[in-house]
């Protein structure tokens, strides 16, 4: 178990601090820009969250199933061309959608094809070899090469524009150097159409993981569009100050999910799955745990007066991991039983919840009503799919196992 440990830490720690000085900017962001700014650039975040993860619609996570090897075309050209031909008519719409906050969306677009269809496309690479660890560490450089100049360059020009601009030109020439080095995109254009055709046929395959992935966002981040519609930019702002430590807790879940759902949807045995589950369970309460003391003890010092009572936004939302990690192990479960339909159904009918929940409450409750319906509908789905779990792993025997002092 040790060891599985070590394994998630080598590709967690790199991104630690690309994320702290994220967080950093962030944090200097909300204190420096008036608040309507702040919470353009904050919807802007939410809004660009979609075509990041939805660009592939699924097929990166279907090629590294346990299907993946009867498919030929699970190969990084086909992604890198389908998620750029999807990237395009969504990004779009997104920019539509960004009405006040467009000039910050053109401005950050280079870095959102970089992340959407470049980077995915690395990982995918990486992840086939089993070599994500390596991918971790040259992936750390780029970020934190990109967070510090957000940073830097913000200090020494005092312009909010030219940070984000500069760091979104410097993400995307380091990506698509990179993905030069790993794929031959020259020879991927010469069956370009053949390629495109051969990937839509398998929309069976893929179709199952979009679904899931565009109800965990509608769930997970269109809260922040129902904030800005409902409560303005101003409460917008409020919010995303207690989310950017939300954030750093996803960046776990995420490192979890791309270093051991391959392997665990083949059938590989990393964990016991019971074993694994309750250790997910413990690290979710110990994420909890330091949310609440980061929000009780620092917020105030960190922020400025605007934000003070964003703490309580933050220990509210942070019961959600108690929840949402568990949750991590029985969505792997059901991909591996080959049941990952029943899973998506689950997650839909948690999506349309949730969005009708912040609707209703956003306005008669506030911020503190949208940040109940985000913990109970993680709440909900874990009720939902946990039964089908527990029917089939023995997690009073896991329990028992990891009681036991290793010899």
């Amino acid at each position: 178990m040790m060891r599985g440990v070590l394994h998630v830490l080598t590709v967690v720690l790199p991104q630690v601090l690309p994320a702290a000085t994220n967080f950093v900017f962030l944090m200097l962001l909300a204190n420096k820009l008036n608040v309507d700014l702040f919470g353009r650039y904050s919807y802007v975040l939410a809004l660009i969250a979609f075509p990041i993860a939805f660009s592939d619609l699924g097929l990166k996570d279907f090629f590294l199933g346990r299907k993946a090897g009867l498919h030929r075309e699970g190969d990084v050209q086909s992604l890198f061309l389908f998620s750029a031909i999807v990237f395009f008519p969504v990004a779009i719409c997104v920019g539509m959608a960004s009405g006040s906050g467009i000039e910050i969306f053109l401005i950050v677009l280079p870095e959102v094809f970089a992340l959407s269809v470049i980077y995915k496309s690395i990982v995918f690479f990486y992840q086939r070899q089993d070599r994500l660890v390596v991918f971790s560490r040259i992936d750390f450089c780029i970020k934190i090469v990109a967070g510090f100049s957000r940073v830097a360059i913000f200090f020494v020009t005092d312009s909010f524009f030219y940070s984000i601009g500069i760091a979104s030109l410097f993400v995307f020439a380091s990506y698509s150097f990179w993905m030069l080095r790993v794929a031959d995109l020259a020879g991927a254009m010469a069956g370009f159409f053949g390629k495109i055709i051969a990937v839509f046929r398998l929309w069976r395959g893929w179709l199952p993981f979009f679904m899931s992935f565009l109800s965990f966002y509608l769930y997970s981040l269109s809260d922040r569009v129902i904030v800005m519609k409902y409560l303005g930019e101003e409460a917008l702002a409020r919010y995303a100050t207690s989310y950017n430590i939300i954030a750093v807790g996803q960046l776990l879940v995420g490192a979890i999910w791309s270093l051991y759902m391959p392997r665990f949807a083949r059938g590989a045995g990393i964990f016991d799955t019971a074993r694994f589950f309750w250790g997910m369970v413990l690290l979710g309460v110990l994420v909890l745990a330091g949310s609440q003391f980061f929000g009780y003890f620092a917020f105030e010092y960190l922020y400025n007066e605007r934000y003070r009572d964003s703490f309580i936004i933050l220990g509210v939302s942070s019961f959600y991991f108690l929840f949402r990690f568990p949750n991590v192990v029985v969505e792997m479960f059901y991909v591996r039983v080959e049941a990952y339909g029943k899973y998506v159904s689950f997650r839909v009918l948690v999506a349309v919840f949730s969005i009708l929940a912040n609707i209703c409450f956003a306005e008669r409750f506030g911020l503190l009503g949208v940040c109940v319906v985000f913990v109970i509908s993680e709440l909900v789905l874990f009720c939902l799919s946990f039964p089908g779990f527990f029917k089939n792993v023995p997690l009073t025997q896991g329990l028992r196992q990891s009681s036991r002092p290793e010899r």
